[in-house]
């Protein structure tokens, strides 16, 4: 915050009644740092009568973890964590218990689609290239590609680095084209496997086949929170 000159952004020099925003690179710098400070902060605003929205890809208990397990009382209602990429979103009741509010939840079909397209994929990568992947398959509504399984756990605060070297791996095994043609792949993959529908996403590390990302979280939150409340768009703070 103190590299953060307020009178260069005169728009965002009002109060907000919604703010929103991805957690890990955005609220912290990755899931393993204490949080208590911006949890702080950002409790001060709930106690304001301002709606705290967190939007991120992983599950809620690292979220709980680090952000709404430290808060308690009335104010906490005020407080909604939207995880899995868009898959699901949380709330609190009047005793600061968390509550599904809402499941994105695969078919049979839909779920045979998913494997059928990361299988494909990942056949595809290894046999026009000398690349090695990975499947993750054991994730809500999506199946995860690991692209350099070799760096297990990178940190959000390191993905440049991890962008510089995942696209070096793949260039120097032969997957000319990187990042970016694996994700158009994947599409294209998808789309001929009956899944015209999927969302094609990456962290850099992770090509993703999905049936939900951010942006539903942001239209669950438009619906429920906003037109709910009506809160005009002019009053709301998206980051991250």
């Amino acid at each position: 915050m103190e590299n953060c000159n307020i009178d260069q952004y005169p728009q965002l020099n009002k109060p907000f009644k919604i703010i929103a925003f991805d957690w890990d690179g955005t609220a912290v710098v990755n899931r393993k740092v204490d949080a208590s400070y911006v949890t702080g902060k950002l409790e001060e605003l709930l106690k304001l009568g301002v709606y705290i929205v967190v939007i991120s890809g992983t599950n809620f208990g690292n979220i709980d973890r680090q952000y709404s397990s430290l808060i308690t009382g009335k104010h906490k209602q005020k407080t909604y964590v939207l995880t899995n990429r868009g898959s699901e979103a949380y709330g609190f009741d009047e005793n600061s218990n968390p509550v599904l509010l809402g499941r994105r939840e695969a078919t049979e079909e839909e779920n045979e689609l998913l494997t059928r397209v990361a299988d494909r994929s990942k056949k595809e990568i290894e046999n026009t290239s000398k690349v090695n992947v990975n499947i993750v398959y054991n994730r809500l509504n999506r199946r995860k590609l690991d692209l350099i399984p070799e760096w297990p756990d990178p940190q959000k605060n390191e993905i440049d680095k991890l962008l510089e070297e995942t696209q070096k791996k793949l260039e120097n095994k032969g997957f000319a084209g990187g990042i970016q043609k694996a994700f158009k792949m994947m599409g294209d993959i998808a789309k001929t496997s009956g899944l015209t529908k999927a969302k094609i996403t990456s962290d850099v590390k992770h090509l993703e086949v999905g049936l939900t990302d951010k942006a539903d979280s942001i239209n669950w939150m438009m619906e429920e929170i906003a037109r709910k409340n009506s809160i005009s768009n002019e009053d709301i703070l998206i980051g991250g």
